[in-house]
């Protein structure tokens, strides 16, 4: 498994949220995606953990999430840092 770690922070927080379900409808079309999860505190600053089946399925996500933060990029105070993380597991 691979994770990436993607952090964020919004300018206008609200109009980030109004396309949250959006995003997450997004989000959960993409190949090899095998969990994602996040928040955000009340002054915009955020993050998202997503987990991919293999580091392959992570690359190829690339098109898909930089559509997916198209939605909202004009809402953030600059584009979402993201952090690969090459060695993931899942705790259930």
């Amino acid at each position: 498994m691979y994770a990436r770690l993607t952090t964020f922070k919004a300018a206008n927080l609200e109009e980030v949220l109004k396309q949250k379900d959006n995003m997450m409808a997004q989000t959960a079309k993409i190949p090899g995606l095998v969990r994602s999860q996040g928040g955000w505190d009340d002054d915009g600053n955020g993050a998202f953990m997503a987990l991919y089946d293999s580091e392959e399925a992570a690359e190829a996500a690339i098109p898909h999430l930089q559509a997916i933060w198209g939605m909202v990029i004009a809402h953030l105070d600059g584009p979402p840092q993201s952090t690969p993380l090459p060695n993931a597991i899942v705790i259930e």
